[in-house]
């Protein structure tokens, strides 16, 4: 994809911001009875959040062309479905895979990943301020952000094995307010990327 792809998700979660959105994402055993007593969206957080059809009238028209040129949508007859989910921890917004989670690159967001945030921060008290942290397995990049949040003068480097991942990572960092200088990412399954 890109970077007109990249710059259309980066609008998406901007607006988001700017309607107040908020979505905690649950478990997917949550995720499925919560869809299967609902057939279409009523707002942004059932499009976005629990990936539920939805007609063209249902979001705002500039976050429904957005997701157009991102080619974050395709259509189910009638309806569209998002290609794409946005979950919120704290002040900080990430995209991911849609729900379920069946692709092969798909990136991973979940109940984990808010204990990983709360893990990393209650660690990160204990410990001296870091010059370089390395987030391997980076997925939607909630390890690297939650890490740059507490150090944020240390260089950050995301990698994951999947091409997905660290194409969101990166636009989950933007997204979130950090600058590209002082990260990389790569695609890699360590150290030794």
């Amino acid at each position: 994809m890109s970077g007109t792809h990249d710059s259309a998700l980066h609008f998406i979660v901007d607006r988001l911001r700017a309607h107040g959105y908020r979505f905690t994402t649950p478990t997917p055993t949550t995720h499925a009875r919560f869809v299967a007593h609902r057939e279409r969206a009523r707002d942004l957080r059932d499009v976005l959040g629990w990936t539920l059809p939805f007609s063209g009238d249902v979001i705002p028209p500039e976050i429904a062309e957005a997701l157009l040129v991102a080619d974050a949508i395709e259509e189910r007859g009638e309806m569209f479905l998002s290609r794409v989910r946005v979950s919120t921890l704290n002040e900080d917004y990430y995209l991911h895979s849609a729900y379920p989670t069946t692709q092969q690159d798909a990136v991973f967001f979940g109940p984990d990943s808010y204990r990983f945030a709360d893990f990393l921060r209650a660690e990160f008290t204990d410990i001296p301020p870091r010059t370089h942290i390395v987030d391997i397995g980076t997925g939607a990049g909630v390890g690297a952000i939650t890490a740059a949040r507490a150090f944020p003068e240390a260089y950050v480097t995301l990698t994951d094995i999947n091409p997905a991942a660290t194409r969101l990572a990166a636009i989950n960092w933007v997204a979130n307010n950090f600058p590209f200088g002082g990260v990389m990412f790569k695609r890699g399954d360590g150290l030794h990327v």
